[in-house]
């Protein structure tokens, strides 16, 4: 679950305004929950990231789905 969010703080991080967040997420601007939802992470997002630190990243997708990397390092060291 934390992935999750670690996943959409970086999209927000990487748009520069509320369009262009909308926008890549694929969401309709002129949507009141829309606006809402993006009024919240620009509240969330720092908080979190004092908390956590900029370099706490998600793993890759690639990485995920076919296990390699970052997350078959994780997924070993949970079996132990």
């Amino acid at each position: 679950m934390f992935h999750l969010v670690l996943i959409e703080c970086e999209e927000y991080e990487d748009t520069t305004d509320f369009l262009d967040w909308a926008k890549s997420s694929g969401l309709n601007p002129s949507e009141l929950s829309v606006e809402r939802v993006y009024a919240e992470l620009k509240e969330f997002v720092p908080k979190l990231r004092e908390i956590i630190g900029p370099d706490v990243k998600p793993l890759l997708s690639f990485d995920f789905e076919m296990n390699m990397g970052s997350a078959y390092k994780l997924r070993e060291e949970s079996d132990r």
